[in-house]
């Protein structure tokens, strides 16, 4: 399986979009270059959180889609996000480690986009602050 960018692309191929369930209007959209690898995890605090192909991780405002924080991750993240609390801390966990078979073809669409082809497997943990 290959994926090859669309002839009138403008080379924007990861969307983060939030939409209303109410009305089905799109409230805001946010698009980067690298497409997203990971499911969507939104938390009660208005944080939403996702990883993309440029090995990214990274917080958006819920109700604007900002991106607020970002972290390069040594693997691209390739499992959705969790969300758990200990001892009184918020934490997110992603898992990131060698593409699965649907994100290793995203290569051929943004082969400016280099990818380690093999690091392992990691969890990487953050405190909510």
């Amino acid at each position: 399986m290959t994926q090859r960018p669309a002839p009138d692309t403008d080379g924007n191929y990861g969307r983060l979009q939030a939409i209303d369930l109410n009305t089905k209007k799109t409230l805001w959209t946010t698009r980067q270059h690298a497409p997203m690898t990971t499911a969507v995890l939104a938390t009660a605090g208005g944080l939403i959180f996702a990883g993309s192909y440029d090995r990214e991780f990274a917080a958006f405002n819920e109700q604007t889609g900002e991106r607020l924080w970002r972290v390069p991750l040594a693997s691209l993240p390739s499992a959705s996000p969790i969300t758990y609390a200990a001892n009184g801390k918020q934490y997110i966990a992603v898992m990131s480690g060698d593409p699965s078979l649907g994100s290793a073809s995203i290569g051929a669409t943004v082969p400016d986009i280099l990818t380690p082809k093999s690091g392992g497997s990691q969890v990487t943990v953050f405190e909510v602050p």
